[in-house]
């Protein structure tokens, strides 16, 4: 009898496609509104949440994972001085922003750091 190689199931593996990478990421932000969901968030403000990170994550044009402070400070600075939205909104985003990023540190920082990236 031979021993079997056995991955843990909570063990983060290396991404290695394009998909894998947009799987991950979809994952990263579903736990998080999955998280606002049980701290019993508003449907509405789940959506808000959501449509704030992925068009951060769009300005950003690479995994959201390997931002950096800089670019959420100049995703903020065009929402602002760019598309003139109002003061109110942009800071709500910003909340946002630095929310999902407490959460992908508190939950997630291991996994990250074990996938490819920076």
């Amino acid at each position: 009898m031979t021993l079997a190689v056995v991955r843990s199931i909570g063990t983060p593996r290396r991404l290695a496609t394009a998909q894998e990478y947009e799987d991950f990421e979809q994952e990263l932000v579903d736990q998080f509104l999955l998280a606002g969901v049980g701290a019993g968030m508003a449907d509405g403000s789940i959506a808000d949440d959501r449509r704030a990170i992925f068009e951060f994550v769009r300005f950003l044009g690479r995994p959201v994972w390997t931002s950096a402070p800089e670019d959420s400070d100049r995703f903020l600075a065009d929402q602002r001085k760019v598309k003139r939205l109002a003061h109110s909104t942009v800071q709500t985003k910003a909340w946002t922003l630095a929310q999902f990023f407490d959460f992908l540190i508190a939950r997630y920082q291991g996994d990250i750091h074990a996938r490819p990236g920076r």
